[in-house]
């Protein structure tokens, strides 16, 4: 008896393909969204650090004014410097939320990449269930021709 083949052959080759293809952008856009959030969490550091520099030196400054130990001059360039630091605050509170927004950004495309392969994986299932039931039909109509072909055989002539 000649072997049947799977109709759906190459339907079950092109979902399995497309679910293997979702799988690949989801671990892309995990690999993304992982990396939007480092880059994140270390602008946040930066900015922390700055902010706790920034305090130390405001201190110190405060510190050497209540005693006497700043001039005119020392004044004037504490203003240049604070014009600075707000500029350089401004700076790191931008990236900050450029990297936010990338970081959303990613998160988002991560959920949408999530979506579309339980999508893959749901229709390369269907089909792998059909073609179960299918070798169950055919194992079995193969199962029943043998036990018809045994039963001839073991029938007496009339």
């Amino acid at each position: 008896m000649r072997t049947r083949k799977y109709a759906h052959e190459a339907l079950a080759t092109l979902r399995d393909l497309r679910a293997d293809q979702a799988l690949a952008r989801l671990a892309t856009a995990i690999g993304q969204r992982v990396s939007a959030e480092r880059a994140l969490l270390e602008c946040e550091q930066r900015r922390t650090a700055y902010d706790a520099n920034v305090a130390r030196l405001g201190a110190t400054e405060a510190s050497e004014l209540a005693h006497g130990r700043l001039r005119a001059a020392d004044l004037a360039r504490a203003n240049a410097w604070n014009l600075r630091v707000s500029t350089e605050r401004e700076a790191l509170e931008a990236e900050r939320t450029r990297a936010l927004a990338r970081q959303r950004a990613a998160a988002d495309a991560e959920r949408g990449a999530h979506d579309k392969a339980i999508a893959c994986l749901g229709d390369a299932r269907l089909v792998q269930e059909d073609r179960q039931r299918w070798t169950e039909r055919v194992r079995a109509l193969a199962e029943a021709a043998e036990d018809e072909a045994r039963a001839e055989t073991w029938r007496r002539p009339q």
